[in-house]
């Protein structure tokens, strides 16, 4: 989950600026700064890196993650973790197959004391916020509409490096969804597989 967490940890600062009510809850007493880790750079630059694990074998199937209201397909059993930064709840969901194979990765964020949808204005900011980071460039930006629900596909590259990031932010109510693939090389991201990942989310009933 190394990597996945790397980029997560873009994930809250990108986020809090989004809506005002939720950008002051977040500054509420007892709030944790977050420090973002850029994606783009190396995972160590040590010359004696750990040796690439052999990939895990690919089972696609459909994983309800009913705790957050949605269902995406996944290579494999997800990994999950929670955190929380003053009044926002971080879930995670990741699944590493290694071998220089693809990550793939669903993140959800709720923000305590908002109760309504984020206007889709929100996604111009997390946008222009991933567009900053430094040692990242933007390759792709689009606007979507996933399951009725606003959303943007946002794909990055490293500026110097290899590594290669696709996310699609969708935004519900008090919520914001985040799907990540991750790879290594200008077509690591191509597959189709990649593209059904994305495809594959929807909301629960």
């Amino acid at each position: 989950m190394k990597k996945l967490v790397r980029a997560f940890a873009l994930a809250l600062p990108l986020a809090l600026p989004l809506h005002a009510r939720a950008a002051e809850v977040a500054r509420a007493p007892g709030a944790a700064e977050a420090k973002p880790a850029s994606p783009a750079s190396p995972a160590s630059t040590d010359a004696k890196a750990a040796p690439v694990p052999a990939a895990k074998a690919a089972v696609w199937k459909e994983h309800q993650l009913a705790d957050v209201g949605i269902a995406v397909k996944l290579p494999g059993d997800p990994e999950r973790t929670e955190t929380s930064q003053g009044a926002v709840t971080i879930l995670t969901y990741g699944v590493e197959l290694g071998g220089g194979a693809p990550s793939f990765g669903v993140l959800c964020m709720s923000f305590q004391g908002v109760d309504e949808d984020f206007p889709a204005a929100a996604l111009d900011q997390m946008s222009a916020a991933m567009a900053r980071q430094p040692g990242m460039k933007v390759t792709r930006d689009e606007k979507l509409t996933v399951a009725g629900l606003p959303a943007r596909h946002v794909e990055t590259s490293a500026v110097n490096g290899d590594e290669r990031m696709a996310v699609r932010i969708v935004l519900g109510r008090a919520r914001v969804y985040q799907l990540m693939a991750m790879g290594k090389g200008p077509r690591s991201l191509a597959g189709p597989e990649v593209k059904a990942f994305f495809d594959s989310f929807r909301r629960l009933p």
